[in-house]
């Protein structure tokens, strides 16, 4: 797969791990969003977590160049972690503002958690968690060492429809043409007809190479 290519969906994504009501824990889809202004939960999965909810006020959202009328705010109380690389867990508990996120993200973390956390984000979109040493001085200033390590998500482990949009986007870059599910149904219902369509399924397996 061709790097340029792979990179138009490889935003930073973890599976958080957090606590219900009744402390079971649950799979949360999270997108580390340096440029939300907040965190946020979707209204549907929250209510599901049966958290206490609280009024925070009033709130306006502007997502995309589309700004919401201002509406009530309302936020809950969520006791969330992600898994580092080797085994320990990197917290993202905190105040998070209900939003529909339209089942895209289950969890979004803004700049609430990353204005307050040390990190960086390396080429192979593995996020960082710093901490000073003072045993360590540049210029009179400390260095910072990695103390966890967290592993994003790739493009093919997210929710179906990311998944589907992808690979909509190679299928796209090679030139194969793609029909819908409607399609597919009136074709099979002409198949075998005098001048009817044919149906071919054809298996695209993609290969490790970075330049194929």
């Amino acid at each position: 797969m061709r790097k340029d290519i792979d990179s138009q969906t490889d935003l930073l994504r973890f599976n958080a791990k957090l606590q219900t009501s009744h402390s079971k824990t649950r799979t949360a889809y999270t997108l580390m969003d340096p440029g939300a202004s907040h965190c946020y939960i979707d209204s549907k999965y929250a209510k599901n977590l049966g958290l206490p909810i609280r009024s925070a006020g009033r709130m306006s959202v502007t997502t995309a160049g589309i700004k919401y009328p201002p509406t009530n705010q309302y936020q809950v109380w969520l006791k969330a972690q992600i898994r580092g690389i080797t085994g320990n867990y990197a917290d993202i508990s905190g105040w998070l503002t209900l939003f529909d996120l339209n089942g895209v993200y289950d969890l979004i973390i803004g700049k609430n958690w990353h204005s307050t956390t040390r990190h960086l984000v390396d080429s192979d979109n593995v996020l960082h968690l710093l901490d000073a040493n003072w045993s360590l001085l540049t210029d009179g200033r400390p260095a910072f060492v990695r103390r966890l390590s967290l592993t994003g998500l790739r493009p093919h482990q997210g929710r179906y429809h990311e998944v589907q949009s992808h690979w909509a986007t190679i299928a796209k870059a090679a030139n194969i043409n793609l029909i819908s599910a409607e399609e597919i149904k009136r074709a099979m219902k002409s198949t075998g007809k005098p001048g009817g369509d044919r149906i071919f399924t054809i298996d695209i397996r993609q290969r490790p190479s970075e330049d194929t």
